[in-house]
């Protein structure tokens, strides 16, 4: 594969592989950390960095960097600060941890971007910083390679979201739902709400990834969404007053193909879905980033939306 292919491959497309840490340093202590802040070594943009990774866990360079950029909350100072700079500082310092996922392809060993997690004096540090209730041995467990994908792909469509869309009024990572007969409970990987035409359009994000069992996976969390849809909109009690937009986040076009032709054997026809693909989340301007299938004659057609929020 050229170079100039390798850029339509998204980093977050799943495959067999391995995880490695790649720091010199794995951690550091609280005192150390300390130490660093009174010599005045650590900078304001530094804190912006560990809570950003905190809130998404798993997340690369350059979506933290989207994230800080765009977050006008934050001084002018911060959001033009040198990330590169920091992150390096914050690795060789071991208060960041820097991973990488590692495969073998036609006898050439391939590796993703570095992903990016806080180690555990990191941690330490950001809970008494800002006060968290947070169970350190427990964040620090690492998921599956399949999750971390999931994590990955939907953490740079969110902060895209984020950063790029002033239709969006308020959003949620992460949240837990109960099924309707209430003995087990799901988690939606976001849930995303559109000011648009007068109207709240909720949007929820379920990224799909090409695990060995993904389409029996991808039945049972959308047969999970759609019966709690209808309880929702039906009852009154639920997250949602009116039916969200799905929008399944894939790996490639191939892949909606390969979605689309499971949706349509197994029928969920009270869900509005739309597709993108980690590439078209890459895009500056998202407005054209959603697709959805038509049938035209005797065979369904992929088109691609214009969508005036999405810009």
């Amino acid at each position: 594969m050229d170079n100039k292919n390798k850029v339509l491959v998204s980093p977050f497309k799943y495959r067999v592989c391995s995880m490695e840490c790649d720091n010199t340093r794995h951690s550091t202590s609280y005192k150390d950390i300390t130490g660093l802040r009174n010599k005045k070594l650590l900078k304001p943009v530094d804190y912006e960095i560990l809570r950003a990774i905190y809130k998404f866990k798993y997340i690369n360079k350059h979506n933290v960097s989207t994230y800080i950029k765009n977050n006008l909350s934050l001084s002018t100072a911060i959001r033009e600060s040198n990330i590169e700079n920091r992150f390096s500082f914050l690795t060789k310092n071991g208060i960041l941890l820097r991973h990488y996922f590692y495969w073998q392809n036609d006898n050439i060993l391939e590796r993703t971007p570095n992903i990016y997690t806080i180690s555990k004096g990191g941690l330490a540090f950001l809970k008494k910083m800002d006060r968290l209730t947070l169970n350190i041995d427990k964040y620090l467990i690492l998921e599956s390679p399949e999750l971390i994908f999931k994590k990955l792909a939907f953490n740079q469509l969110a902060i895209n979201y984020i950063s790029k869309i002033s239709a969006i009024t308020d959003y949620k990572l992460e949240v837990p739902l109960k099924s309707l007969n209430y003995k087990t409970t799901f988690t939606l990987y976001g849930l995303f709400y559109i000011d648009y035409k007068e109207q709240t359009i909720p949007l929820v994000i379920e990224p799909v990834r090409k695990i060995i069992n993904w389409k029996h996976e991808l039945n049972n969390r959308l047969t999970l969404i759609k019966d709690y849809i209808v309880f929702s909109t039906t009852s009154k009690k639920g997250v949602f007053d009116v039916p969200p937009i799905i929008i399944l986040l894939c790996e490639d076009d191939t892949h909606i193909k390969e979605v689309h032709e499971e949706l349509l054997e197994k029928s969920f026809p009270s869900l509005y879905v739309l597709y993108t693909t980690d590439i078209r989340q890459m895009e500056s301007n998202l407005s054209s980033s959603l697709m959805s299938y038509k049938k035209v004659d005797d065979h369904w057609e992929l088109i691609r939306h214009n969508i005036d929020f999405l810009n």
